[in-house]
């Protein structure tokens, strides 16, 4: 049997081209190469950007719930309870203490916010 002509070698080739497969032949090595960079990218695996739920969805559907009446936890009402408390704040310092003394008016007090 005689060897393909070069005509036959390079339409071969071509083909391999078009249709996005090895041009010439290659070892297994270099043939996973190839493997890896076919499928498609981690970011466009569905599996990947749609593992965790929709927050956005749940939380709003939870709110709806809520104010109806049918859907109660113990996260919000902790919440609602936080933001009514009286702030806690530090007793002034005295003014005969060394941080009194040292700057008045260096204290600072936090302040938190209430998730309404």
């Amino acid at each position: 049997m005689a060897a393909p002509s070069s005509y036959a070698l390079r339409m071969a080739r071509l083909g391999a081209q078009i249709f996005g497969e090895v041009v010439r032949p290659t070892d297994s090595r270099s043939m996973k190469v190839v493997q890896l960079l076919r499928e498609p990218p981690m970011a466009q695996r569905k599996e990947v950007y749609d593992w965790y739920p929709q927050h956005k969805l749940y939380y709003g559907m939870t709110q709806k719930l809520r104010f109806m009446g049918l859907f109660s936890d113990d996260v919000q009402p902790a919440q609602w309870t936080s933001c009514d408390a009286p702030r806690q704040r530090p007793a002034p310092p005295s003014p005969t203490s060394s941080h009194f003394l040292l700057s008045e008016t260096s204290t600072k007090t936090s302040r938190r916010r209430c998730v309404a």
